[in-house]
């Protein structure tokens, strides 16, 4: 876990490391984790992603429930039924378990060091009953089993891709598989509500490909095609992939200098005066190929992400602070196909009382 070393000051320290992933280990990503257990490295070998995909493989295998009492045993951290989240209601079920833990004091022993496995419930008897099926958790699990029996996929699986398709567990481990590939390119940048939705459905469509590809009926190929052409389509509509796009050339200043002639930043291989540079440079305005809905829908998605980070209540109004008066011409005055199709699936109305319709609504 020790990778390398830091020096603080005129102390050096040891930089801490997941032993699954590599990732550095601090109070924001790790665990810190008793002395006594965990010696100079003071923080659960396994950072909190780590712990979370540890957490739902468990809970495919077995249930949430039966998963999360697993977990506390395998991180050395305190079983306290009261401080176990609703199942339906988070996406990350362990790391709102440890919030939970957090807030009520129970990562946290009397002396301040972190709490270990022996200050919860270790008698599993008292959790499931003497005859492990009754107690505190066990009617829990059982539930959680007989609805698993009916269902494909993990919880996190279902709530990420959805259940309208009627995916295979198999399916879904696909899916999971497609996004890694397809998201890539596009994580350094980093990736927003919206593209993490078009992403999605780019795999859905790429997985319905090879669906139809394995089959042998006379229309599979169309369908196959059918299929491909989605996935490239949602592409190119959100600036993914430039169609035509020519390769990049050298840079180099000649080539520079061209390009900005084109735009008639130069003339004569000089730059313009700073008035008309300045007036150039204030035509030129960006256009986005979506409504300013759909960038109000994505600044509400934003903001209520930090909402719900700080234990708050989602919104359905755009908050007056995050709302603003677009240039002419910066978007389309009508939300293009692909975009109402994209709200209809998502369940998503109008922000502004223009595209509402309303009457009385002010025109552009």
């Amino acid at each position: 876990m020790t990778g390398s070393s830091r020096t603080i000051g005129q102390q050096e320290s040891a930089v801490i490391t997941c032993v699954n992933c590599g990732k550095e280990l601090d109070e924001f990503t790790g665990v810190p984790a008793a002395e006594d257990w965990y010696k100079d490295t003071r923080f659960v070998h396994y950072c909190r992603d780590c712990q979370e995909s540890y957490f739902e493989e468990l809970a495919q295998k077995t249930t949430p429930h039966l998963a999360l009492f697993y977990c506390c045993v395998a991180f050395n951290i305190p079983m306290a039924p009261l401080e176990i989240p609703n199942m339906d209601d988070v996406s990350t079920p362990w790391l709102a378990y440890l919030e939970n833990l957090r807030r009520s004091g129970r990562l946290e022993q009397d002396n301040g060091e972190p709490s270990t496995f022996f200050d919860g419930i270790v008698d599993i008897l008292k959790l499931f009953g003497g005859d492990l099926s009754s107690g505190e958790v066990a009617k829990a699990i059982q539930l959680e089993k007989n609805i698993r029996d009916t269902q494909q996929g993990s919880q996190r699986q279902r709530k990420v891709w959805g259940t309208i398709d009627g995916f295979t567990s198999e399916q879904y481990t696909e899916l999971d598989r497609l996004y890694a590939i397809q998201s890539k390119p596009y994580e350094a940048a980093g990736i927003d509500a919206m593209m993490e939705y078009n992403l999605r459905e780019i795999c859905k469509n790429l997985l319905r490909y090879s669906i139809e590809l394995s089959c042998n009926s006379k229309d599979s190929a169309a369908n196959a095609k059918k299929y491909l052409d989605i996935a490239e389509t949602i592409k190119a509509s959100n600036l993914m992939r430039r169609k035509d796009e020519k390769p990049v050339e050298d840079l180099r200043v000649d080539t520079i200098v061209d390009k900005l002639e084109k735009q008639g930043f130069l003339k004569n291989g000089k730059l313009l005066g700073y008035s008309e540079l300045l007036k150039k440079l204030q035509g030129e305005r960006p256009h986005y190929p979506h409504s300013k809905d759909a960038a109000d829908q994505m600044l509400l998605c934003i903001n209520n992400t930090m909402r719900k980070n700080m234990g708050l209540g989602i919104e359905t109004e755009l908050p007056e602070t995050m709302r603003f008066d677009a240039m002419s011409g910066e978007f389309e005055e009508e939300a293009p196909q692909w975009e109402r199709d994209i709200k209809a699936k998502l369940g998503l109305f109008p922000l502004s009382d223009r595209e509402r319709g309303e009457p009385g609504a002010a025109g552009p």
